[in-house]
């Protein structure tokens, strides 16, 4: 007989559980098992687990390039970023816009000019701080 205790207030009796966390943090576990003629033993692992949150980026879908100083630049809002590459296109393709620099957002111009209001298209290659690579792109509207 097993009694896992997981150190978030589940447990579980199989023999070789699985368990999912629902929340970063740090998880100390516990196992009591029971043979056949009722001996028990105890094993513990004190902060056995930990749980970090995910790596996450988030875009925003416009931004008011007018210099008021509020969401005057495209910037994503992120979470353990590696390595970062932003290019942001017309809608014609003509790439008005690139960095790898995940601080450096896009002001609304190129080449020293104020692009016009509408709609946009960024693509930007990823690299998590876990080593998990991923592609985003979408569209953005710039608002003066």
């Amino acid at each position: 007989c097993y009694f896992w205790e997981f150190g978030d207030k589940n447990y579980s009796t199989d023999e070789n559980p699985v368990h999912t966390y629902a929340k970063e943090g740090i998880y100390s576990v516990r196992l009591i098992a029971t043979s056949d003629f009722f001996c028990m033993d105890t094993f513990s692992i004190e902060d056995a687990i930990i749980v970090l949150p995910e790596p996450r980026i988030l875009f925003p879908t416009a931004f008011t390039a007018n210099g008021d100083g509020v969401n005057d630049y495209f910037l994503p809002v992120y979470r353990d970023i590696f390595s970062y590459e932003l290019h942001i296109y017309t809608r014609k393709g003509q790439i008005v816009f690139t960095t790898k620099d995940i601080e450096e957002g896009w002001d609304g111009t190129y080449l020293g000019e104020q692009m016009p209001p509408g709609m946009y298209i960024w693509h930007a290659k990823l690299t998590f701080k876990n080593r998990a690579k991923d592609i985003k792109q979408g569209t953005m509207l710039l608002m003066r």
